[in-house]
C-alpha cells in the first residue's frame, strides 16, 4: 500500500506539471537560458537567492521550452529520491542492519517525515534531493 500510495503521489505531480508548470523551476530555467545566452543573471529582478552554480545546471534544459524541459526532466526527481534512500542504506547497513520488512518501514517512514520537503521538491525535478544524495555518495566515497 505505500508503494501505491508514493507511486500515485509521484504519478499525481507528474500530471499537475504537465497540466501547468509548477513551483520555482521557470526561475531555474530562465537562469540556464541567460547563461547560455551570455547575459547577466540577475538583471530585471529575477530572484537573487539562487547561485550562478543553480545557471549552469540548468542551461542544458534550457535548450527545451521551459514546460517541456520540466515535463521531460520529471523523472530525475523520483530517480534523485531512489538514488538517496539507496546511498542512505548503503552507509547505514554495517551498523545498523535491517532485514527487508525493517528496511522497508523505515524507509516508508523517512518519507513520511520527509514529505513536506519532498512535495515541494518534485515539481522542481528533484535537485535538492539529487545535491543532498550526492553529498551522502561524497561521504561513502
Amino acid at each position: 500500500m505505500p508503494i501505491v500510495l508514493g507511486s500515485g503521489a509521484v504519478v499525481i505531480y507528474w500530471i499537475s506539471i504537465i497540466r501547468k508548470p509548477r513551483g520555482d523551476f521557470p526561475y531555474h530555467w530562465e537562469l540556464g537560458r541567460r547563461i547560455l545566452a551570455g547575459e547577466y543573471i540577475y538583471i530585471d529582478g529575477l530572484n537573487l537567492v539562487y547561485p550562478p552554480f543553480w545557471a549552469l545546471a540548468y542551461a542544458p534544459l534550457a535548450l527545451l521550452n521551459p514546460h517541456l524541459a520540466q515535463i521531460i526532466a520529471y523523472v530525475l526527481a523520483p530517480l534523485s529520491l531512489v538514488a538517496l534512500l539507496w546511498m542512505l542504506h548503503e552507509l547505514s547497513k554495517e551498523h545498523l542492519p535491517l532485514d527487508t520488512d525493517k528496511a522497508f518501514w523505515s524507509t516508508c517512514l523517512a518519507i513520511v517525515l520527509a514529505v513536506y520537503f519532498l512535495s515541494r521538491d518534485l515539481p522542481e525535478i528533484g535537485v535538492n534531493t539529487a545535491l543532498v544524495a550526492l553529498s551522502w555518495y561524497a561521504i561513502y566515497l
